[in-house]
């Protein structure tokens, strides 16, 4: 029985980066496109499991540092995907060193499953705020720049119909946004 698991599920609903998509190896060790949330939800249960206090606490110091210069980058409307990836390897190094290694893939290569699994991610992000009724469906249809787009806006508190149309303008998106926080920027 896996005792963490609503843990787990409650730490990557709230984590700030959606799943990405990135290569990794399936069951049989051939090369294939994998979840990024799959793979921080392993390094966070098996930092759990050693529970070394002081690399837990010399973790969270960086990961504070790291959710400041990502809130940071997301407001300057700099290029999404660098911000997105580098955001969740940095984070990921935290656990492990050897994470510099990760190959991030184009938000277009989410697989059918990663792209409901962010349907998912952006759907909690509503519902974290107060839309009851969100679902991961009604986020199927986006493309995936605007769907990574419309996660980048959900968790700066910023409206998230904006990029609805499902045009894809991300960049230009969240230089509206970046606009918009100049001012208002928060801490997570």
């Amino acid at each position: 029985m896996d005792t963490a698991r609503e843990l787990r599920s409650m730490t990557m609903a709230t984590f700030p980066c959606p799943p990405l998509p990135m290569v990794g190896a399936n069951l049989y060790g051939d090369e294939a496109i994998v979840n990024s949330h799959d793979l921080l939800s392993f390094l966070i249960n098996t930092a759990a499991r050693r529970d070394m206090k002081s690399e837990n606490e010399a973790r969270v110091a960086q990961q504070f540092k790291l959710y400041e210069s990502y809130f940071k980058s997301l407001a300057l409307g700099t290029d999404l995907f660098e911000t997105m990836t580098r955001f969740t390897r940095d984070y990921m190094m935290t656990y492990t060193h050897a994470m510099h290694y990760l190959r991030f893939l184009p938000f277009d290569a989410a697989t059918p499953p990663i792209k409901h699994q962010v349907c998912s991610w952006l759907a909690a992000q509503h519902i974290l705020k107060g839309v009851e009724n969100a679902n991961a469906g009604q986020f199927l249809d986006l493309h995936h720049d605007s769907l990574y787009s419309k996660c980048a806006l959900a968790v700066q508190d910023v409206n998230v119909g904006v990029c609805a149309d499902g045009r894809g303008d991300v960049q230009g998106t969240v230089e509206v946004v970046g606009m918009a926080r100049e001012e208002s920027f928060c801490h997570p």
